[in-house]
């Protein structure tokens, strides 16, 4: 079992930050706040597929950004539904721009996450009468922020739409009119950049959490006259690495534009040249590639912004792309484009091969040695059937919907800003205390994203003293490209005498490649005495084995470190402290021999004496003739003592016959092997035992009188 001790600590910030444990799917969320784009949502003519990774049905409900409720919807996994809005909007599709919007934003809601992908349909077979397409995917929680530079595709008649989430929402707008907006919660404000000047790269700032979209009234690359939308991200969501790829669309639809949001940044295509982006805001627009499917691997200094154009022809789509270190999905669902063509490409690491609809995905493009491309169209998936991708590692998907006379471009991959690292402790006894020389800690640290080296400092502090105490540990960890985790050992050591409670304080830092920022993951493991087992017992009974009988050994053992494991040498078919043995046993003393094993693999050996003492009996008469009848003074049970010792006297006092170590072989002569005189004797019997315990017996010496006949 783990133990959650996450005390990371943000030195920057000085704050407690706690590292989550869910994975990324798509722009799954609970929640999404989607603002306006230039055509309203509430038109006839607008499509939301919504899809979810949970097994269990999850109904999403879809209100207006003032709450006026929708619709609701059930979804579940494997099974993306699409819904059409109703047109309530009968005034018209073209919003206001410029002004206050109240009602125009999306607030869609669950109960388990789920992803949302705003399409307009206009232009499909279905509405014939629409001009344009375009394709928004929801970033969920993610796409909230205080901060956002303004983005789009290329220089053209792009349109913002900014939604407030809570009121007395203040923004602030670097552009030709530095702008100041009020709204509360659900309104939303249209930025039209033809009245405002050029404003790719202007910075937007909030006191409190907002949403933007970018879009156009009409985009037109040589002739057509599309829509384009799709929801920014704030500033922090930003990344160092992009991959662009080009699609159907004319040279002046397939281009991109990367967007500065620090001083000095500088950035490179494919390895080639440095080009310096000198302030925050600037911004260069670049070609996407001159074949179908040419990439261009995007790779700054710092932080930057990118959006990418794609089509066919002059038909436009749009997408906000996320960086690709620190983002990305495992998991990508989405219906399919009412049986008009696409192509799909699929970005993810070397080590995993996606799947689609279960099917392995084959002849990736290489990219370089963390990136694979995997590019597929409609024939692969039947008409009508769902578009489900599964990788074991992050991915990132592009679908270019590329029928004649319309299209639009669909982006589905997951938001991070930090590189989602856990250290997990986990010991042997399931606390932060260990017994020296016995209880050991297990340091697990993983990550989700292993697209590029972290290096993890350690450090231990405190009372214990390392290669005294506990074995040293190494002063740093690294987790190289493509290793998701790695496990360290801090194993105590036993140390034998007897000393306070002493502490390690453990501190594993590390520089989050994603975020920049150091984090410090703290905990205090306290090393406590073992005190070595004892036992409570008799060491020894006394039994009288005139026959085979029964007799039962037992023990209690304390200290050391339980569970105890007792193997009994003289009867291996008994694990446990008591035993019940049936045995003949030999005269006197007889061994038996118990080893008791703790948690801690410590030994104890505790050994039993069982005395197979019956008590003597002593006659008081022998014949003395040779007739084999009673010719010798014969003690029963003297062979279970250790030693009897014989004296005999006569009626005077005087001693006849005497022997130290008896052993029943008097027969009426004496120590000289003179035949005695048959008569009345006296004998004195000491008994010398290891254990003795008949209190029938005189101490251990015995008197009596014996007669001795011929």
């Amino acid at each position: 079992m783990l133990i959650s001790m996450f005390d990371y600590l943000r030195r920057i910030l000085g704050c407690i930050l706690l590292f989550s444990s869910n994975f990324l799917i798509a722009q799954y969320d609970t929640i999404h706040y989607i603002p306006p784009v230039a055509y309203s949502y509430i038109n006839n003519q607008t499509e939301i597929v919504f899809s979810t990774n949970s097994t269990i049905p999850v109904t999403v409900s879809v209100y207006k950004s003032n709450n006026v409720f929708l619709f609701d919807t059930i979804v579940v996994k494997d099974i993306p539904v699409r819904h059409v809005l109703e047109n309530t909007n009968p005034s018209g599709e073209l919003l206001t721009n410029n002004s206050t919007l109240l009602s125009e934003g999306l607030k869609i809601s669950g109960a388990i996450p789920f992803a949302v992908n705003v399409r307009n349909i206009g232009n499909d077979t279905y509405f014939p009468s629409f001009t344009g397409n375009y394709s928004l995917t929801s970033k969920g929680k993610k796409a909230l922020g205080t901060k956002f530079h303004l983005i789009g595709y290329r220089v053209t008649n792009l349109v913002y739409g900014i939604l407030a989430i809570e009121d007395n929402t203040t923004i602030t707008i670097s552009n030709n009119t530095n702008q100041t907006i009020n709204l509360n919660a659900g309104e939303s404000y249209l930025i039209n950049s033809i009245t405002l000047g050029n404003n790719i790269g202007t910075a937007v700032v909030s006191n409190k959490n907002i949403s933007l979209t970018s879009s156009t009234n009409s985009e037109s690359p040589a002739g057509c006259h599309d829509p384009i939308a799709d929801q920014l991200i704030p500033d922090t969501l930003a990344g160092k690495e992009y991959l662009i790829v080009k699609g159907h669309g004319n040279s002046t639809l397939e281009q991109f534009t990367i967007v500065a949001i620090y001083d000095s940044t500088y950035y490179n295509i494919n390895g080639g040249p440095n080009v310096l982006l000198v302030n925050a805001g600037d911004f260069n627009t670049i070609s996407n590639g001159v074949n179908i499917n040419d990439y261009k691997f995007l790779s700054a200094s710092k932080n930057v912004l990118v959006a990418q154009g794609s089509g066919i022809s002059c038909e436009a789509g749009q997408t906000i792309l996320p960086p690709l270190s620190c983002t990305g999905s495992k998991i990508i669902q989405t219906k399919d484009y009412l049986g008009l063509s696409y192509d799909v490409y699929v970005i993810a690491h070397p080590i995993s091969t996606p799947t689609l609809n279960g099917i392995p995905l084959l002849n990736p493009i290489i990219i370089n040695a963390d990136w694979n491309l995997y590019i597929f169209n409609q024939s692969l998936v039947p008409i009508g059937e769902p578009i489900l991708l599964q990788s074991s590692t992050y991915m990132h998907c592009g679908i270019l919907q590329r029928s004649g006379g319309y299209s639009m471009f669909d982006y589905f991959s997951g938001f991070e800003n930090t590189n989602k690292i856990e250290i997990q402790l986990s010991t042997s006894n399931n606390t932060n205390e260990l017994i020296e020389g016995c209880e050991h800690a297990q340091i697990v640290i993983t990550r989700d994203d292993a697209t590029s080296e972290d290096v993890f400092l350690i450090t231990t502090i405190g009372t214990a003293v390392s290669g005294e105490d506990y074995e040293s540990l190494i002063s740093s960890d690294t987790l190289i490209q493509n290793q998701y985790s790695d496990t360290l050992y801090l194993n105590t050591l036993y140390n034998e005498y007897l000393e306070n409670d002493e502490t390690i304080h453990l501190l594993i830092s590390y520089i989050d490649h994603c975020s920049g920022l150091p984090y410090i993951y703290d905990t205090v493991i306290m090393i406590k005495n073992y005190y070595p087992m004892i036992h409570n017992d008799l060491d020894s009974i006394n039994v009288c084995d005139e026959t085979e009988i029964d007799f039962g050994l037992s023990t209690v053992v304390s200290q050391g470190v339980p569970s105890y494991h007792y193997f009994w040498v003289n009867n291996l078919d008994s694990t446990f402290f008591t035993s019940d043995f049936t045995s003949k046993l030999k005269p006197n003393e007889n061994l038996y021999h118990l080893t008791v094993i703790d948690s801690c693999m410590h030994v104890m050996d505790v050994f039993f004496n069982v005395y197979n003492q019956c008590p003597i009996s002593v006659p008081n008469v022998i014949t003395a003739n040779n007739d084999e009848i009673n010719d010798f003074f014969i003690i029963k049970n003297l062979e279970d003592y250790n030693q009897i010792k014989l004296m005999i006297l006569n009626r005077w006092g005087n001693v006849v016959y005497e022997n130290e170590y008896y052993d029943n072989s008097f027969n009426g002569k004496n120590n000289n092997n003179r035949k005695l005189p048959a008569d009345v004797y006296f004998y004195k019997i000491e008994i010398i035992s290891n254990k003795y315990s008949y209190s029938s017996l005189d101490g251990n010496i015995l008197y009596g009188n014996l007669t001795v006949f011929e």
